[in-house]
C-alpha cells in the first residue's frame, strides 16, 4: 500500500485533491489507519483515479464524474453527457472567436489610423419590431424630425411608442435626393387610417455604434462599416438610425445600425481588388 503523499505522486495529483475526492465518495482509501488517521491507496485504484481526471480534464464537474466513471453506466446515457458537453464547448468556442475577430479588428484600426478607435462598434442581433413608418423624398437629413411628428400625429395617442428611428433608403452620396423611411416603434400594431405603413422591421444582425448629435457624421458611419468588414462581415442594406430622446426635448443621442451577413470569399476578394 502506498500512502497518501506517495499515491498523489504516482497519479500526479495533489494531497488537497485525494481528501476531497475521499470526502465526496468518489475515491476512498483503501485503509485509514484508526491510530494516525493516515490514509492508504493500492496500485489497483490507479485506474479509477486516472478516470477521474480524464473526465475532469473535459471540464466534468465532480458529481457529473461521479456518473460518469460509474461501471454500470449506460453507453447512452455517457454518450449523453459527452454530447451535452460538447455543445458548451463548441458555444464557448464561438464566444471566443468572435471576441478574438473584435480584438483583431481593434488592432486594424490602430495600425491604420495611428490611434485608438474614435468609436466603439457593437455587433447584437435586432428582433423583428412593430412599427408606423413614412417613406418619402427629402430635400435634407434634418427633415426626418418633420416624419416623426406626422406619425405621431396619426397614432393620436393610441397605443404605447417605444423608440423612434430612420431606415435610409438612399443618401446624398447615392444619388441626387434623399429618400428616408422614419418610424416609431410601438408596443401593438394600431389600426390607423394613414399615409403612415403599419409593419415590422424585419430581425437582422447589425453593426451598431452610438454617438451624440454631431454636424458631421461620416466618420461614425465610416467606423461601424470598416469594424464589420474586418471582423468578416460585409454590409447588406441601407442604414439605420435610432434616435434616443433628450431629458428635454429632441434626441441626445444616434444609434447607427448597418445591416450585415457573413462576408463570403468573392465578397473579400471584391474590396480588395
Amino acid at each position: 500500500m502506498f500512502r497518501i503523499g506517495e499515491f498523489s505522486k504516482m497519479g500526479r495529483v495533489s494531497i488537497k485533491a485525494l481528501r476531497h475526492y475521499d470526502e465526496l465518495g468518489l475515491l476512498r482509501p483503501a485503509l485509514v489507519d484508526r491510530q494516525t488517521g493516515y490514509r492508504y491507496y493500492t496500485i489497483e485504484q490507479l485506474p479509477r483515479l486516472n478516470r477521474i481526471l480524464a473526465y475532469r480534464s473535459l471540464g466534468f464537474s465532480l458529481e457529473q464524474s461521479r456518473v460518469l466513471i460509474r461501471d454500470d453506466i449506460s453507453a447512452d446515457a455517457m454518450r449523453g453527457f459527452l454530447m451535452v458537453r460538447r455543445a458548451e464547448l463548441a458555444n464557448a468556442i464561438q464566444a471566443q472567436s468572435k471576441q478574438l475577430a473584435e480584438i483583431d479588428a481593434r488592432i486594424i484600426e490602430i495600425e491604420r489610423g495611428g490611434r485608438p478607435p474614435g468609436y466603439e462598434v457593437v455587433l447584437r442581433s435586432m428582433a423583428p419590431r412593430p412599427v408606423v413608418s413614412l417613406r418619402r423624398g427629402l430635400s435634407s437629413y434634418d427633415a426626418v424630425d418633420s416624419l416623426l411628428a406626422e406619425i405621431l400625429h396619426s397614432l393620436r395617442g393610441e397605443c404605447a411608442v417605444q423608440g423612434y428611428g430612420a431606415v435610409w433608403h438612399r443618401c446624398l452620396h447615392d444619388g441626387p435626393t434623399i429618400e428616408c423611411e422614419a418610424f416609431v416603434v410601438v408596443e401593438e400594431q394600431p389600426r390607423i387610417r394613414s399615409r403612415a405603413e403599419v409593419h415590422h422591421l424585419p430581425a437582422s444582425p447589425m453593426a451598431c455604434v452610438a454617438h451624440n448629435q454631431l454636424e458631421d457624421g461620416q466618420p461614425v458611419y465610416l467606423a461601424a462599416r470598416e469594424r464589420a468588414e474586418a471582423m468578416g462581415y460585409e454590409v447588406c442594406g441601407p442604414m439605420h438610425e435610432i434616435y434616443f430622446p433628450a431629458a428635454g426635448s429632441g434626441f441626445a443621442v444616434t444609434e447607427i445600425q448597418f445591416p450585415i451577413r457573413r462576408a463570403t470569399l468573392a465578397d473579400v476578394g471584391a474590396r480588395h481588388n
